[in-house]
């Protein structure tokens, strides 16, 4: 419930209106205020979201690279295993430990990608998340900003209506026959339109 509803516009006491017609709009600054920090903030997760994922592609891109420059290593590797029976001891522990070096960076590259793939779907999985979230909630606000219009129901003759006068926090009082600029709240009477059927007229 937001404080701080005021009428901003009122039908005429003893206007005729038809169904769907205007005949009250509220205003609320606090819920305008809230609505415009929630889209303020969804804007900012959605850059978030293109940063995060341009720096994914990017890790993602050069650990593949990586990965490429490695299995060309393997192959050289290869070729110079071929040659291993023909060099001196010295040069074959030397190729030996070279290709176990290589055989092993091999590994740690394959898992760092797989772990950078599962780290990279999480992360966009969980802003999606934050977004999706946000989305609802001004989904939320823009419901009840739409219900500060308030619509006729029927057609007839409009009545404002009268509440009991009486103080809130900061001294305003609320209350009173129903102006436009008076303070009101949910759920608080404000015009009625009477069953014309049932109308006495002197």
């Amino acid at each position: 419930v937001w404080s701080g509803l005021q009428v901003a516009h009122l039908s005429k006491e003893g206007a005729f209106v038809r169904k769907g017609d205007t005949i009250c709009v509220l205003d609320a600054p606090e819920l305008m205020n809230t609505f415009e920090q929630f889209k303020t903030e969804l804007e900012k997760i959605e850059g978030a979201k293109d940063s995060i994922e341009a720096n994914q592609a990017m890790q993602l891109s050069m650990l593949e690279a990586q990965v490429e420059t490695n299995q060309a290593q393997m192959e050289i590797s290869v070729l110079d295993s071929i040659q291993l029976k023909f060099a001196p001891e010295v040069k074959q522990k030397l190729l030996t430990l070279e290709m176990e070096k290589v055989k092993i960076e091999k590994m740690k590259l394959e898992k760092k990608l797989v772990a950078q793939k599962k780290i990279s779907s999480s992360e966009i999985s969980q802003i999606g998340s934050r977004i999706a979230m946000q989305k609802n909630q001004i989904q939320m606000f823009q419901s009840q900003m739409n219900s500060l219009y308030i619509i006729a129901p029927s057609d007839g003759f409009v009545m404002r209506a009268e509440m009991p006068s009486f103080q809130i926090n900061g001294g305003s009082t609320i209350g009173g026959k129903i102006e436009e600029g008076s303070k009101v709240f949910y759920t608080m009477p404000l015009l009625q339109i009477p069953d014309i059927a049932k109308m006495q007229i002197s």
